[in-house]
């Protein structure tokens, strides 16, 4: 999927839902429960329009008043003066202007169907397998919650495990980019679980279980992005990744029986 399908995506979200306030249909599109979570991640919305916005001008479509109209659209629903107001009162939303903003995404597909233009495109994660991938993450923070690991272990696991889940809410929007920023961010601590103690099962299971966790969302990158990955991350990490995760989406996990990570499939 390239990065205007996702926003054109999103768009037709909002308007099968305009009856909704905005704030509600961020929730239930990012799968969260406070006004705190959507505006972290709408951070995240706001550098997918800011792209797609480069990839217009690039493309010398800048000057057209349509795409034009496109963005000032993406920009007026994550900078949305009352998120509480149903969007239905507002003149975007309304036919025809709906319309034309659809059919201008589909003169962009068109014209990369034409082979005019080439943005950056990606495969799409299996439906089922992104699925039992977000229900492992529940289970194993659920778990590490209620587990018996020191506190300063914890918090390490949890703050990975949090931004995962936050990267699984990302994905629809941002693509395979939403979980290269928890692979960036996290980096340090990734490394640093190494140095975990290993006296604790718990302590094992649940670096075992990252470890997995983070092999396979960098098997997903370079499966779906292909070679575009690469570029995406600083080059130390880039490495140390290409060299660590390849292995650790191998590791068994079978002799856990408390998670179902048993599913966490390849």
């Amino acid at each position: 999927m390239t990065r205007a399908e996702r926003l054109h995506y999103l768009l037709e979200e909002i308007n099968n839902n305009k009856s909704k306030s905005l704030l509600n249909i961020w929730m239930e599109l990012f799968d969260v429960s406070n006004i705190f979570e959507v505006y972290d991640r709408l951070i995240y919305v706001k550098k997918e329009i800011d792209l797609f916005d480069v990839e217009i001008k690039l493309l010398g479509l800048d000057n057209n008043e349509q795409f034009k109209n496109i963005i000032s659209i993406l920009n007026t629903i994550v900078e949305y003066p009352s998120l509480n107001s149903s969007i239905s009162n507002y003149d975007f939303i309304q036919s025809p202007k709906i319309e034309l903003t659809f059919s201008t995404f589909n003169m962009f597909k068109t014209f990369e169907e034409a082979k005019h233009i080439s943005p950056e495109k990606e495969e799409d994660i299996p439906h089922d397998e992104f699925i039992l991938f977000k229900k492992n993450i529940d289970n194993i923070i659920d778990e590490i919650e209620t587990s018996n690991m020191l506190e300063s272990d914890k918090l390490i696991f949890l703050s990975i495990f949090h931004d995962l889940n936050k990267g699984m809410s990302l994905y629809k929007i941002n693509g395979l980019n939403a979980f290269i920023e928890v692979l960036k961010d996290n980096f340090c601590k990734i490394k640093m679980i190494s140095n975990i103690d290993d006296s604790n099962e718990k302590n094992v299971k649940f670096k075992t279980l990252t470890k997995k966790i983070i092999g396979k969302i960098w098997v997903w990158t370079i499966t779906y992005m292909k070679k575009r990955t690469i570029g995406l991350i600083d080059s130390n990490v880039a490495k140390y990744l290409d060299d660590k995760a390849s292995e650790w989406a191998e590791l068994p996990t079978t002799n856990f029986n408390d998670v179902e990570d048993t599913e966490i499939e390849e």
